[in-house]
């Protein structure tokens, strides 16, 4: 998927190149998108196969009933043209889509069509995703402080707000390029959402990541036990639809739509800090040989099932683990963490890096000739 990251030309010039984003600890999430994106193919090829014989007329006419677009269930998997097919749609997609930064009170992330600048091979416009500065502030800093619990979560935030984000610039590429789009769509016959940011979070890690914020922080800070993270709250997945979340869009107008009730009933579970860090690295990633046992029945069993309580059991929340247990997980977890602060320093690593992520997303580019507001 053919990326391009554009920025403010102030933030980054060869007189000063440490301050380049690769070698920002957020550049980390991006490795980690480029790992999952593939695994989105399946998800992107019903939406693109479901819009092919939608037109102006019939986009128009959803609309105006206040009707969302249905897309097909997903395929398990593709036969080598389809994804080859797939993949250059996509790589259109990504030609296309710009990535910026903001400040505010706005969401963790939002994507926004641009009308005026219509795909050339697909009926719809190009997006632009919009990151709240927040969230890498919250990785820089975590970083430097060696925050290991809030340094690992916020990545992992920042991650999946890509791939909820990209989900919508999908839909809009889809749809016809005129106001008429939202981004959004029921993916199968059973999703009962159309909110379809959440329903790739849903199939890809089953559940909806979110930080349960609280007054007071659950994780210690590098296996110190007398120190507790900057975090306040607890991470972890809940189960989607869900209908806490549904409500808070409809509290602020935004158009998400619903084929039937919501039980008000949240499931939610911990994820363990340590099963959040293997997955930056390498290791994670070539253990699986195939890709359902790689991605889906893995990632789901890394984050725990769900017990009949409810809650899974292997959260690091300080009033209920062993303090002997904690401090292993965090040495183990504070390794991880000097892998990556020795890998942003030498200078022949992040070329190995960068080659990686070049390979992985296809042709991730930095274009330092466009400036961005």
């Amino acid at each position: 998927m053919a990326t391009t990251f554009r920025f403010s030309r102030a933030s980054w010039s060869s007189s000063d190149p440490l301050n380049h984003p690769l070698n920002h600890p957020a550049s980390f999430a991006v490795y980690l998108a480029s790992r999952v994106i593939p695994h989105i193919i399946p998800m992107a090829h019903a939406i693109l196969l479901g819009s092919t014989k939608a037109g102006q007329a019939s986009a128009i006419e959803r609309k105006a009933n206040g009707l969302s677009p249905e897309y097909p269930e997903p395929l398990p998997q593709l036969d080598a043209a389809t994804e080859a097919q797939v993949r250059a749609q996509l790589r259109e997609i990504a030609a296309h889509l710009s990535f910026d930064v903001c400040a505010g009170e706005m969401a963790l992330a939002s994507c926004q069509p641009i009308p005026e600048r219509p795909l050339p091979k697909l009926p719809g416009s190009a997006s632009k995703i919009w990151i709240n500065t927040s969230q890498y502030i919250a990785i820089e800093r975590s970083f430097h402080s060696r925050d290991l619990a809030k340094f690992f979560y916020s990545l992992l935030e920042l991650t999946i707000s890509l791939i909820h984000e990209v989900a919508h610039a999908i839909c809009f590429a889809v749809e016809p390029a005129e106001d008429v789009c939202e981004g959004n769509g029921f993916l199968g016959p059973e999703a009962a959402c159309d909110e379809i940011g959440f329903e790739f979070e849903s199939r890809l890690f089953g559940g909806v990541f979110g930080i349960q914020s609280a007054r007071t922080a659950s994780y210690y800070v590098n296996g110190c036990n007398c120190s507790r993270s900057e975090l306040l709250g607890k991470a972890g997945f809940s189960e989607w639809p869900n209908a806490w979340i549904v409500n808070s869009y409809h509290a602020r107008q935004d158009p998400v739509r619903t084929r039937r009730e919501l039980s008000e009933e949240v499931v939610r579970w911990d994820v363990g800090l340590e099963r959040v860090a293997e997955m930056f690295q390498e290791s994670f990633w070539h253990c699986g040989s195939t890709r359902v046992d790689m991605q889906f029945p893995r990632l789901k069993r890394i984050w725990d099932d769900k017990s009949s309580e409810k809650v899974a059991c292997e959260s690091l929340c300080v009033e209920n683990m062993d303090v002997d247990k904690v401090s292993d997980e965090d040495q183990d977890v504070d390794m991880v963490l000097e892998e990556i602060d020795g890998d942003s320093e030498d200078d022949d690593s992040d070329d190995e890096h960068l080659e990686h992520e070049e390979m992985e997303i296809e042709d991730l580019c930095y274009d330092s000739s466009e400036e961005e507001v």
